[in-house]
C-alpha cells in the first residue's frame, strides 16, 4: 500500500556534541567545533539509515490511503512511550470522512501489535469507517526515538562517534561509506522493516 511519512517534530535533545567528541579524539582545541557538530549529525543520519532507526526523538505523521488489509508498520522504531501509559498512548489515528471531515478513529478500528521489533497497527473488529477518496485518507500520528542519549545502546553512541571521527580524519574520502568497526556496531542493532527513514 502506497504510504507518505513526514516528520511533524523533532524532539530537543543531542546525542553528543562537540567537546564530547574532541575528547575522544584527544583534541583540545574547540576552534572547530561547529565542523564537528556537522560531522556528529551526518554520523547519527548514516547510523540512523544503517539500523532503519530513530535515534533522536520525532513525532512522525504517516499517511495511508485507505485502511491496511492486514498490518501496516510504525517505521522508525523504537515506539517512544510512557511505560505507565502504554504504547497506545504513543499512537494516535484519524481519518477523513467521505465529506472530508478529518476525525479521530475509534481505538479498535486499527489495534496496535508487537512484531518483533517492530510495531504494527492491524485492523480490529470494529468495521472500518468509510472514507473520503485520497492519498491521505487516514493519518497515523506517532512518537519514536530514544528518550535521552542515556537510553541509546552504547555500541550505536560508538558507533557513532566512530563515524564522526572518521570523517573529521578523511574529509576528502566518500561519507557515505560506512567505516568497518561502525558497521560491526551497528549490525545487531539493524531493524527488519522495509522503511528507510526519509530523512537519513
Amino acid at each position: 500500500m502506497p504510504t507518505d511519512l513526514e516528520v511533524v517534530s523533532t524532539l530537543p535533545w543531542r546525542l553528543l556534541d562537540a567537546a564530547t567528541l574532541r575528547a575522544n579524539m584527544r583534541r583540545s582545541s574547540a576552534t572547530e567545533d561547529a565542523l564537528l557538530d556537522t560531522f556528529i549529525a551526518a554520523a547519527t543520519a548514516q547510523a540512523e539509515k544503517r539500523t532503519k532507526l530513530s535515534i533522536l526523538g520525532r513525532t512522525l505523521r504517516l499517511f495511508l490511503p485507505d485502511w491496511p488489509l492486514s498490518y501496516v508498520e510504525l517505521p522508525a522504531p523504537p515506539l517512544r512511550y510512557d511505560p505507565e501509559d502504554g504504547p497506545e498512548s504513543a499512537v494516535t489515528v484519524k481519518h477523513r470522512d467521505q465529506d472530508g471531515a478529518l476525525v479521530t478513529t475509534a481505538a479498535d478500528v486499527l489495534r496496535l501489535v508487537r512484531d518483533a521489533q517492530v510495531w504494527t497497527l492491524v485492523p480490529g473488529l470494529t468495521m472500518r469507517p468509510a472514507l473520503q477518496d485520497s492519498r491521505r485518507a487516514v493519518q497515523i500520528e506517532f512518537t519514536v526515538g530514544y528518550a535521552s542519549a542515556a537510553d541509546v545502546p552504547p555500541d550505536v553512541t560508538d558507533a557513532i562517534v566512530l563515524l564522526a571521527s572518521h570523517r573529521d580524519a578523511n574529509r576528502e574520502a566518500d561519507p557515505a561509506k560506512v567505516a568497518g568497526n561502525a558497521d560491526h556496531l551497528l549490525r545487531p542493532h539493524t531493524v527488519a522493516t522495509r522503511y528507510t527513514p526519509s530523512w537519513a
